[in-house]
């Protein structure tokens, strides 16, 4: 019996042992941002190539992770915090995935947000002045009030966003696509529209003096007797612009 006994707890021994060792072998996965060439679309990859996000429990554990890569949220899934009012200022938020995230009043200047995916996202009252927006998903996100002044926001998605209100001046908005934003009230002033995509969009109430409206698609933009145009009302309509109260 007392054989037994002991060799019961010898083979538990080992177990814990086997156990600890798997512990200390276990590798931690991390996601980074891969970018083959600009023209080629960019991925979060581990080490193996495998594709994901890295995930958060919590707002906390957010917080600790960001500290602990020297103010990096890169590949970060945001989609479950509540970052609020964040304190952002530089940080890096490539290739994060923020859809639908509640980021309302977030400090995000001189942040990079370079392909990242916020759609539909909160961002209402941002600032995200002079920011690399570059190749980024804002679709039907919510930027009203935002600030982005002399951001490079290039060929970026922000079809149906909310940009109402929004302080654009100087941003660089080349070759992004507008159709059907809400731009109303919006300071755009020397704004960089070039090969950008505005078809649909409202501009009433909106200030585009000194704007680059290069090849830009106007179709069916909306103005007002309030809309400040860096063209004659005739120019603009005979570009397919529309005229509204």
């Amino acid at each position: 019996m007392k054989k037994f006994v002991e060799s019961v707890l010898l083979l538990a021994g080992l177990i814990s042992i086997t156990t600890l060792a798997k512990a200390d072998d276990e590798v931690i996965v991390r996601y980074v941002l891969v970018i083959v060439d600009e023209a080629s679309e960019s991925a979060c990859k581990d080490s193996e190539g495998s594709l994901g996000h890295n995930l958060f429990s919590s707002a906390e554990n957010f917080w600790e992770d960001f500290y602990a890569h020297g103010g990096s949220a890169e590949c970060g899934d945001l989609r479950s915090i509540d970052l609020r009012g964040a304190r952002l200022q530089t940080a890096d938020l490539r290739g994060v995935l923020g859809v639908k995230a509640n980021l309302a009043g977030a400090l995000m200047g001189e942040a990079s947000l370079a392909y990242s995916n916020f759609s539909g996202a909160n961002l209402k009252g941002a600032d995200i002045s002079n920011a690399d927006v570059i190749e980024a998903d804002l679709s039907s996100a919510n930027l009203s009030g935002a600030i982005l002044k002399q951001s490079i926001v290039k060929n970026s998605n922000l079809s149906k966003a909310n940009l109402s209100k929004a302080d654009l001046e100087g941003v660089n908005l080349t070759e992004s696509n507008l159709q059907g934003a809400k731009l109303s009230g919006a300071s755009l002033i020397n704004a960089n529209f070039e090969g950008a995509d505005l078809q649909g969009v409202d501009l009433r109430g909106a200030d585009l003096s000194g704007a680059v409206l290069e090849n830009t698609k106007l179709k069916g933009a909306k103005f007002n007797s309030a809309t400040l145009l860096p063209m004659s009302i005739s120019q603009a309509k005979s570009l397919g612009m529309i005229q509204a109260k």
